[in-house]
């Protein structure tokens, strides 16, 4: 029984492939017709230039233990916890926000073709290359966005705004045209994270190796600063609540001081009451002035070291450096795609009129 549907299997393959071999210029047909589609897209297509770099990203910890031993001097004290490093999503979070991709649109850069800096935004406006491929798919699958921007009545003109501002509302106000350089700055800046060893690793892409290099390099800066400021939001907050607390004790303090010594030059040698009484409560608001201002002197000096202490240590452990070889377009990887896919709608297209065949003659004998 066994050796019987193994015996209809092999027939059944030995079926397929001749089936398979009697449709061989079917097949080779669509092969060399996919093969040409993959040449021509490949030689066509825009080169593409990655810039990469490598950051290890960390609280800045080290310091706070050779400063609690001097600051425990002064009566300061800091209390030593171990810092714990910064989430890695917080790069690709912050690098989609609207002000950190308004930072880089405005971004100066230096093209190789070009020795004058021009910004992001108007690179991609006056100075980039159009692609063949896009004009081709600019009139084939993006002709009906064509006909109805042609045919719709026509909108406000944004592209008045230079930059995407906030109005009085306090919320954003993105231009049709903005929104499109931010989608294409989305696709060319790629953050990837590593939980193992917590490094983060940032990529750019662009057709200018120079550019991609310079723009990796800015996008780096824009993600650091973004994200110690917000590690240090609080800390700061409360390092200028304390200073101008400490500068008004700081200025009281010192007015007491001069009028309890004025009062005292002015009132030597008395002993009566009044003067004596007048002396003690003014050395009593001396006194009070004195212990508010070295108590918040002493929480001044803390809260510097807490500032410091919350600042994260960015630490590169690749730097950036100009690509010298295009990421893109991979033309070996892109003829053998499209030739397997001819391939493929060769059979296909085989067993399919087989198909067609059976069910057209399976209709016939049911009217029959």
């Amino acid at each position: 029984m066994n050796q019987e549907i193994q015996r209809e299997d092999e027939i059944d393959l030995i079926a397929l492939l001749q089936k398979i071999w009697k449709g061989r210029k079917t097949i080779l047909k669509y092969f060399i017709l996919f093969f040409l589609i993959g040449v021509f897209i490949a030689i066509f297509s825009k080169k593409e230039y990655t810039a990469t770099s490598l950051v290890l990203a960390q609280e800045s910890n080290s310091s706070t233990g050779n400063l609690s031993g001097l600051a425990s001097l002064a009566g300061i004290n800091i209390n030593s916890s171990t810092s714990e490093l910064i989430s890695p999503k917080l790069y690709a979070i912050v690098a989609k926000s609207i002000p950190f991709q308004k930072k880089m649109i405005q971004t100066r850069i230096q093209v190789q073709e070009n020795r004058d800096f021009v910004t992001y935004q108007e690179y991609y406006q006056k100075h980039n290359k159009t692609n063949f491929l896009d004009i081709v798919g600019k009139y084939t699958i993006g002709l009906p966005s064509l006909i109805v921007d042609k045919v719709s009545p026509k909108k406000e003109n944004f592209s008045q705004y230079a930059v995407t501002e906030k109005d009085t509302t306090g919320v954003y106000k993105l231009t049709p045209e903005e929104k499109s350089l931010f989608e294409l700055l989305e696709s060319q800046l790629k953050i990837t994270n590593n939980e193992k060893d917590n490094t983060v690793s940032i990529s750019f892409s662009m057709d200018d190796p120079l550019a991609a290099a310079q723009m990796l390099e800015q996008a780096k800066n824009y993600l650091q600063e973004t994200i110690i400021e917000f590690k240090t939001r609080k800390a700061k907050k409360q390092l200028e609540f304390v200073q101008k607390q400490y500068e008004e004790a700081e200025k009281s303090f010192k007015e007491k001081q001069i009028r309890l010594a004025a009062f005292q030059d002015s009132n030597r040698g008395l002993i009566t009451a009044i003067p004596m009484t007048r002396q003690s409560q003014l050395q009593s608001d001396y006194n009070l002035a004195y212990n508010l201002y070295v108590e918040l002197a002493k929480q001044f000096e803390n809260q510097k070291i807490k500032v410091q202490e919350d600042t994260p240590a960015f630490i590169t452990i690749e730097p950036v450096s100009v690509p010298l070889e295009k990421s893109k377009p991979k033309k070996g990887m892109i003829i053998a795609i499209w030739s397997f896919l001819g391939i493929i709608i060769g059979i296909g297209i085989i067993f399919g009129k087989d198909f067609m065949k059976a069910m057209k003659n399976r209709s016939l004998s049911v009217e029959e």
